[in-house]
């Protein structure tokens, strides 16, 4: 399977094709000029009490660049005015980020823009590069050029990439530069990520000092562009303050910049932050903390990079200054993996997974239970092994890379990978004990991680998935890909974990157009823990450890789960929801945890499937959200025409418990668009969506805002309490 950026995919049906497929992902995508919006972010998740900034990015294929503009939505309303911070609309249009870049033309020079050489983060000139980088930018000359012939194209390059325009349309030693209508890039796969004060909460030393120091910095956007960066932009105003150009792309740049270019993905994937101790012995207790970046370049490469975006400076005077300068790109640029030879590092695609209480804050960002900071994330597709390995990348000290590998052998270790992590904390001491995480071969697999010593770490279940995700119809059996990550509650009925995911893939050609059946589970794991006692000698005093006078914890198979259904007619939405549909389930049967191991239900629509992580409905709650899609297919899928594509991608939304698979007790959908949530409404839990949207909490329940349509929801009343070890016991 190749890379679907929305446009021009690759087919691949073995192994091999797969890596060839992969070194040509210098595909096109559909040339759309109707400037798709391809992802949002917000400055709070709620409007219930003040307004909300909105951040909306875009691109233009006609011209391969791309923008984030601001608006803000009223409060409990929704409704989205011009944010009159980012300046005067242009054109009748928003104001966006291009606009101020290309605004900065004359000042490229002093633009920051940071990469590694491969041992340190250096700025971005050609002077600073390595010689293997600088031999990168000039191979169209050949090996017997000049070192002043290199040194005028090499630099050409460089500073075309950093912005300048002097060579637009021009030729540099019989290199022939493009023209860009923009210096801003394509935003394609690569989700907005806010970055605002410091707000995780730590109980920890040092951490309300942190938070009390930079409580005014700027709040911050950064988003991956296909112009071969990593961008961070004020969220104040929208001006570009740092841009990182990943180690493993600076030998595709020259292909960037040349008149010959067609689209190629460069830093596609979706960055996350998430703050930690950096240096636990300053007498400093701010300084202990950082604010970390992680990034991926998603189908633009392998690996991974992390920066130090801990001071991009104050909103008042009086604030904590910037560090975001080329004299501090050693310590900004604290990793980059993106240049790696590891074998078991893929392409990761996976949007970040994060807290149900604020989409602002990562899960993956954490201190493990040997007191070691690190991002813990699935090892992606393609990679040279091929096998599912779940990577823990420490951020502090010698920055070592741990690697727990789900299958070395058997068919679960080819063509395999593994998806985003969930990371689950049984005693609330603020570190993961425990990690669920799928692969594409359908294997939900448990990692135990809850040792204070990293040697034992590794694999539930004797080394077995918890669930193998498959479907089967006329005597043969289909596995179903998990790519997104999955959902953890405690169950009441069996004092174990309640694990829900969805299944689907969009990588390939051939899965844009698939009609496989997909489905969604909720299985449960019945292990038991409790904590290790001071007198044990085994365990360390206080960490989780599984309680063995429980019964044995066992895997699930599909036969043990009971299977939901809705109903095959819809109702069509009137009022304020005309134009939406809804279904609802009817009858269902009783899940006895005596007999069951968990429910699922198979997606109705013929291609749905999960392609976005699933959420609680409400923090704390046990409703699932599940945004399920069929993507878009048909029409120019080589990317050789203007011609969009013919079937526009379609999205659901369908809420259900996780522990019994059945609606809501609460009405949640309005189908008759009355404002009100009740009887009325025929018992409905399942309604069109939107492709791309995002929620905002109000007093009266949630507003949707997406790029086909804007929705209401309800309000849960009584959430259910939250994940705790004295539930598990």
């Amino acid at each position: 399977m190749a890379i679907n950026g929305r446009g021009k995919f690759i087919p691949a049906s073995t192994s091999e094709d797969l890596k060839n497929a992969f070194k040509d992902i210098v595909s096109n995508i559909i040339e759309d000029t109707s400037q798709p919006l391809t992802g949002y972010a917000s400055s709070s998740s709620s409007i219930s009490t003040q307004d909300a900034k909105l951040y909306t990015a875009t691109y233009d294929a006609s011209g391969w660049k791309g923008a984030i503009y601001s608006q803000i939505a009223a409060t409990d309303t929704g409704v989205l005015s011009a944010n009159s911070a980012w300046g005067n609309n242009i054109n009748n249009r928003l104001p966006t980020t291009a606009d101020k870049l290309d605004a900065r033309t004359g000042q490229i020079a002093n633009r920051l823009v940071l990469t590694s050489n491969g041992s340190a983060g250096i700025s971005f000139n050609y002077a600073n590069l390595s010689d293997a980088q600088k031999s990168s930018l000039t191979t169209s000359l050949g090996t017997n050029a000049t070192t002043a012939n290199k040194t005028s194209l090499g630099t050409a390059i460089a500073d075309f990439i950093r912005g300048d325009i002097t060579n637009n349309g021009g030729t540099v030693q019989n290199f022939n530069f493009r023209t860009r209508s923009s210096i801003q890039g394509d935003i394609v796969n690569s989700a907005i990520w806010y970055t605002g004060s410091p707000s995780q909460g730590y109980n920890q030393p040092g951490y309300s000092a942190f938070a009390a120091r930079y409580k005014t910095r700027i709040p911050m956007l950064y988003v991956g562009g296909n112009d071969g960066m990593l961008h961070g932009f004020s969220a104040v105003d929208g001006q570009e303050k740092i841009s990182y150009i990943p180690e493993g792309i600076i030998f595709r740049l020259p292909q960037l910049a040349s008149s010959s270019y067609t689209h190629q993905y460069y830093v596609d994937g979706s960055a996350f932050t998430g703050d930690i101790v950096i240096n636990s012995t300053s007498t400093d207790l701010a300084d202990r903390w950082r604010t970390m970046l992680v990034g991926s370049l998603g189908a633009g490469g392998k690996g991974y990079f992390v920066l130090d975006v801990t001071q991009p400076g104050p909103t008042i005077n009086t604030g904590y200054a910037s560090n975001f300068s080329t004299a501090n790109a050693g310590s900004i640029v604290v990793l980059d993996k993106t240049a790696t030879t590891d074998a078991d590092i893929g392409y990761i695609f996976s949007t970040p997974v994060v807290s149900e209480y604020s989409p602002q804050i990562s899960t993956q960002i954490v201190k493990m239970n040997n007191d070691r900071w690190a991002v813990v994330m699935g090892n992606g597709i393609n990679s040279t092994n091929e096998r599912p390995v779940l990577l823990v990348q420490y951020l502090d000290g010698q920055k070592e890379l741990v690697k727990i590998t789900a299958a070395s052998s058997g068919t679960n270790a080819s063509s395999n990978g593994l998806s985003a992590p969930r990371l689950v904390d049984l005693n609330g001491d603020g570190t993961p004990d425990i990690i669920y995480a799928g692969d594409l071969r359908g294997n939900l697999w448990k990692f135990d991680l809850s040792s204070s010593n990293p040697q034992n770490w590794g694999i539930a279940f004797s080394g077995q998935p918890l669930f193998t995700a498959s479907y089967t119809a006329n005597n043969a059996t289909t596995l179903q890909p998990i790519t997104t990550a999955p959902l953890v509650r405690v169950s009441e009925s069996t004092a174990g974990l309640m694990v829900a995911f969805g299944t689907g893939i969009n990588v390939t050609e051939g899965d844009r157009t698939d009609a496989s059946v997909q489905s969604f589970y909720s299985v449960v794991d019945n292990t038991r823990y409790k904590l290790c006692a001071a007198d044990q000698t085994s365990c360390t005093a206080g960490k989780v450890i599984i309680d063995t006078n429980a019964a044995t914890p066992t895997v699930v198979a599909k036969s043990n789960l009971v299977a939901r259904t809705f109903s095959s007619t819809a109702t069509a939405g009137t009022g304020n929801s005309q134009g939406q549909n809804f279904w609802g389930m009817g009858t269902q049967s009783e899940l006895n945890y005596l007999n069951s191991k968990g429910w699922y239900f198979n997606f109705p629509v013929t291609g749905e499937r999960v392609l976005r992580n699933p959420r609680f409905y409400s923090a704390a709650s046990n409703i699932i959200d599940i945004l399920s899609d069929v993507p878009a297919s048909g029409g120019n899928v080589e990317g050789e025409t203007c011609e969009p594509t013919s079937t526009p991608a379609k999205a659901w939304r369908s809420l259900l418990g996780i522990e019994f698979g059945l609606k809501p007790v609460q009405q949640l959908l309005d189908t008759n668009g009355d404002g009100l949530y009740n009887s009325a409404d025929s018992g409905t839990n399942r309604t069109t969506s939107s492709p791309r949207e995002i929620s905002l909490g109000t007093r009266g329940g949630k507003i949707n805002i997406g790029t086909q349509q804007t929705s209401n929801t309800g309000k849960l009343s009584n959430p259910v309490t939250s994940l705790n070890w004295r539930q598990l016991q």
